[in-house]
């Protein structure tokens, strides 16, 4: 059903209390994890040198990597747990100080500690000794991780040695045989690293997710069987070890190639949760919708690759002539998409000025991201905090609501108004001049943002205090009719402050097909409840 502009206004405030909802993982605007080479080279000593210049960043949390040199002045990179090395886990407690420094100088609370999963070298599915000692070296990391105060592990499984190890050869055993093998050398790989540290985040690049030949298949199964993938079978081996208490994610490392101007990364979250099932053995199907969560990742390079040459396959064109403005859109539904995190990938150009990264020299001779896309810190944290982004890019000048060009407005409906709603101007909760609601059953604060274009981008905040619980949105309209194929922007709200205001932000990035754009602030009260929002902010960012 379409609504007119005349009569029924904004009917659409009482679709509000549905639509307005927190990301399905409850937790809130996902977190952003920095990964990529320039962390990859540097040591954990490294890392502390240039640690607080972290604080800038949008980053939550980085992929970190137990890399460090010995008495002799040997390096070390202890990501690979089927590699020549034992893990020591002498050397790694000597490690946690560093690990802790990086992140109390840093003020990144989300950190991740890097594993690489997919041996270089293939090992024979019956090899006990090998699986063991890759399982005890894996469980020597998750107890480093643990120790260092990290959420978990990031791991990739992506085959760099070329090994096929995932893939069965006609040397291994029958098919069926080997899927019970990968199944279970996965829940020994990984019930050795959750008894170190049960309540462990492991976040994949990829999971389930990997092989989109599968993706409308009559017969996943089948084709499974055909190519020879035991892959899925040592991720049921994961799921089958995870504990109540750990969270497997799938990165969604296909996330590169998707667009927010298709509903790309809405249109995965049920991929991932339906399109994937097939992988997963039957018995772990229900675990697997109740537990794994959904993530994306962002080739930032792509973004700066022209579109001939080595890396032109990965070119991300302009939207609306910047490339700034087509990061935003693909990162800010990803976002939306996302559960808790989103993760970067970064190639070539170094997140920070490092103060020394001696493997990592040749990486900041291509000058760093921001010095190659001028503005992606700015853009990243539009999207991970507009509130942020506001404090420390914008001025009251930017302020649409401020600068008399977003008039604020109040909406009741009839039967709210006739139940005795009321809405004022009026000191409330220590503060002067808030929007108030007074058992308002349907109602909001409302800006008519007037003519948009796809692409372009609003950051809002305001603080609310009161009973009940705060709701806010951009919706969409089309042609004078709202335009519901496009879910609206929503409101992230965080924890009350001393007097017990809340701090609500939001980052709108105009959708295909859009032409409108309405700003509200809901009210969805009982009899008797009251509420206000205040320091209410508009901002129009610029490409």
């Amino acid at each position: 059903m379409a609504f007119s502009t005349t009569k029924t206004v904004l009917a659409a405030c009482a679709a509000a209390a549905a639509l307005a909802v927190p990301a399905a993982s409850g937790t809130g605007s996902p977190k952003f994890i920095y990964c990529g080479w320039d962390l990859g080279r540097a040591t954990l000593d490294e890392l502390v040198e240039s640690a607080d210049l972290f604080r800038d960043s949008a980053a939550d949390g980085i992929g970190v990597y137990a890399n460090f040199k010995d008495a002799a002045g040997v390096f070390h990179q202890w990501t690979q747990p089927f590699g020549s090395e034992t893990f020591s886990r002498e050397t790694l407690d000597g490690l946690i100080p560093l690990a802790r420094a990086f992140a109390e100088k840093s003020g990144l609370r989300e950190n991740f500690l890097k594993a690489t999963c997919t041996p270089r070298k293939r090992l024979d599915w019956t090899d006990d000794a090998a699986w063991r000692r890759g399982a005890e070296n894996f469980a020597a990391l998750a107890r480093f991780a643990k120790a260092s105060g990290m959420k978990g592990l990031v791991v990739d499984f992506e085959d760099y040695g070329k090994s096929g190890q995932f893939t069965r050869l006609e040397s291994d055993p029958d098919y069926d045989t080997c899927r019970t093998l990968a199944r279970r050398r996965g829940a020994q790989f990984f019930s050795s690293a959750f008894r170190e540290f049960p309540d462990m985040k492991v976040l994949a690049y990829l999971l389930y997710t990997l092989e989109m030949c599968y993706v409308g298949a009559p017969d996943p199964a089948a084709v499974m069987r055909s190519r020879g993938d035991l892959f899925p079978a040592f991720l049921d081996g994961a799921l089958e070890a995870l504990p109540e208490t750990a969270q497997l994610i799938d990165g969604n490392e296909i996330g590169y190639r998707l667009e927010a101007d298709r509903g790309d990364f809405w249109r995965f979250v049920e991929h991932q949760r339906s399109g994937a099932l097939p992988l997963v053995a039957p018995d772990l199907r229900a675990k697997y919708l109740a537990t794994v969560g959904v993530s994306f990742g962002q080739y930032i390079d792509s973004y700066i690759f022209p579109d001939t040459g080595p890396h032109g396959e990965h070119h991300q064109g302009p939207l609306n002539g910047s490339r700034l403005a087509h990061f935003r859109a693909n990162l800010a539904q990803a976002a939306d998409a996302a559960d808790e995190y989103v993760w970067m990938w970064n190639e070539f150009h170094p997140y920070v000025k490092w103060r020394r990264n001696e493997r990592g020299a040749d990486l900041m001779a291509k000058g760093t991201l921001e010095e190659t896309l001028p503005g992606a810190t700015r853009t990243m944290l539009s999207v991970r905090s507009p509130s942020r982004f506001i404090d420390r890019y914008c001025t009251e000048s930017d302020d649409l609501v401020k600068a008399g060009k977003a008039k604020l407005g109040f909406y009741q409906s009839t039967k709210s108004i006739e139940g005795g709603g009321a809405t004022s101007i009026a000191d409330f909760g220590g503060r002067a001049g808030c929007r108030v609601f007074k058992g308002v059953a349907d109602g909001c604060v409302v800006s008519w943002l007037g003519a948009v274009k796809p692409g372009e981008a609003f950051a809002f905040t305001a603080d609310w205090k009161g009973d009940g619980m705060p709701m806010g949105r951009c919706a969409w309209r089309r042609k004078g009719y709202w335009f519901y194929s496009a879910p609206p922007a929503r409101f992230d709200w965080g924890e009350p402050d001393a007097n017990g205001w809340r701090r609500g932000e939001c980052l709108a990035v105009v959708p295909p097909d859009v032409d409108e754009a309405v700003f509200e602030l809901n009210a969805i009260q009982r009899p008797g409840e009251t509420a206000a929002y205040d320091a209410i902010r508009i901002i129009r960012i610029p490409d």
